[in-house]
């Protein structure tokens, strides 16, 4: 299968964003790897992430030993693509990746100049031949600082070409909903139990 490991990269075009995940190291060192099967997993009053690695990776055995990852995400940068193109390939050794990694980091493993990021600890993993399952409580959301964040996306963490820009905002639609209407009604529900979900989260 060479670098297509999965049916997904084989079969199909699944593009996404990516996350770029921050596991400690036993030295103490930060372990910076990006990943794109890094998703929402549950949205109510538990938000969850699962995180889908090789059960051989680095990442899922720091993972396993400190129970805690942190997942930064960052604005597209053409400067940026190779490099994290070269992180995401598992043929690269660690030295070489590790020497790769341009950000600095937090103490809670936050990449500086992230736009968001989620501290979170790990509820439960499954695991097969060749991949992790990993399912993350959040336990910090540092909010957005930038309203319409220009996020990359990808097909797969396997090589520069699979990396794509964003196209800029450049305009947007307002639409004007009466206050006495019902979706003026769900809108104003759904944006409270957003800000509950948010402040539940920063605690």
């Amino acid at each position: 299968m060479g670098m297509h490991q999965n049916w997904l990269q084989r079969k199909i075009f699944f593009a996404s964003s990516y996350a770029m995940v921050s596991t400690k190291n036993p030295d103490g060192t930060w372990n910076v790897r990006p990943y794109q099967l890094a998703l929402p997993y549950r949205v109510d009053e538990t938000p969850q992430i699962i995180l889908s690695t090789q059960v051989g990776s680095r990442t899922f055995r720091n993972l396993r030993n400190t129970l805690s990852a942190t997942f930064s995400y960052l604005e597209h940068n053409d400067d940026d693509m190779e490099t994290i193109s070269f992180l995401g390939n598992h043929f690269n050794n660690h030295e070489d990746r590790d020497a790769r990694v341009p950000w600095l980091v937090d103490d809670s493993g936050v990449l500086v100049g992230s736009f968001q990021s989620v501290v979170c600890e790990l509820d439960h993993y499954t695991t097969t031949q060749i991949a992790a399952y990993s399912v993350l409580n959040i336990t910090q959301f540092n909010s957005p600082t930038v309203e319409h964040p220009l996020m990359s996306t990808t097909y797969g963490l396997r090589g520069r070409q699979h990396i794509f820009a964003p196209a800029p905002v450049t305009s947007r639609v307002d639409i004007e909903i009466p206050a006495n209407s019902e979706a003026f009604g769900k809108i104003m529900a759904a944006r409270k139990a957003r800000e509950s979900l948010d402040t539940s989260a920063e605690v």
